[in-house]
Parts: C-alpha cells; sequence; structure tokens
C-alpha cells in the first residue's frame, strides 16, 4: 500500500482524525499533490520542535469531521475462541473483541456493538452449537 493509498484509508475510516504529510521530497507549494492531510512537514528541513509546533497547532485547529455513514453493512465472521466466547473484528476501528457464546445455534447475521468504537458490528457464526467442557 502507498503512502496515498493508506491516507485514503485513513480519510475514510477515521475522518476526525489530523494528518500530517511528512516527505523528504519538498514540492514546491509544500503539500504533495493529491495528499488528501491537513499539514506538510519537509523531513530533511524540518527541526523537531518546529513538528511539535505543527502537531501543536493541528489539534487547536482540528477540523471536526464526521465519517460518512457506511453503506457496507455487511456481517463479518466470528471465530469461537475455544472457551465460550466468539472473536469478532469490527470493521471500522479494526479492533478485535469478544463476545460471549449463547450456546444458540443460530444462522444467519446477528449484532452486537464493538467493545472499542462502540460501533454496530454485524457477525455470523458457523451456526454450530458450543457447550463448555466441565
Amino acid at each position: 500500500m502507498s503512502g496515498y493509498e493508506f491516507l485514503a484509508v485513513v480519510r475514510d475510516r477515521f475522518p476526525q482524525v489530523p494528518v500530517i504529510v511528512m516527505s523528504c521530497q519538498v514540492p514546491s507549494h509544500g503539500m504533495p499533490e493529491g495528499a488528501a492531510a491537513d499539514a506538510f512537514f519537509p523531513k530533511n528541513e524540518g527541526r523537531p520542535e518546529d513538528l511539535l509546533k505543527l502537531i501543536s497547532d493541528l489539534i487547536k485547529r482540528s477540523p471536526i469531521r464526521t465519517a460518512a455513514p457506511r453503506l457496507d453493512f455487511k456481517p463479518v465472521q466470528a471465530n469461537w475462541d475455544g472457551d465460550g466466547y466468539y472473536v469478532i473484528a469490527c470493521a471500522e476501528c479494526l479492533h478485535s473483541f469478544k463476545v460471549p457464546c449463547d450456546g444458540a445455534s443460530v444462522r444467519g447475521p446477528r449484532t452486537t456493538t464493538c467493545d472499542h468504537c462502540r460501533g454496530v458490528v454485524r457477525f455470523f457464526t458457523s451456526g454450530a452449537s458450543f457447550e463448555p467442557i466441565q
């Protein structure tokens, strides 16, 4: 993945996070063309104090942006961990979290809330019922 592709992913998934592009190839106008960033910092010419000031300024004046509603609300595969929990990876924040296995033999998508970003996560299981070993 290139830096430009990474910026596009960050902007799409975490639009509220201010982004600084850092490069040793300094364009004449400061910001590389096509970069979806809030600021530019030249690696070769910049001092650490300048970077800290830029970060501070961005935090103070960063625009309030919200994520567009996701239209692809596809369920993710939940994996049973063998200890009575499903492990689910949130498609929004990319964190994994556990959901207790209710022992039900349910096929089709189910819904839960991500422990990290509080977003709604649809998931599906294999449909097998798991009972804890006593």
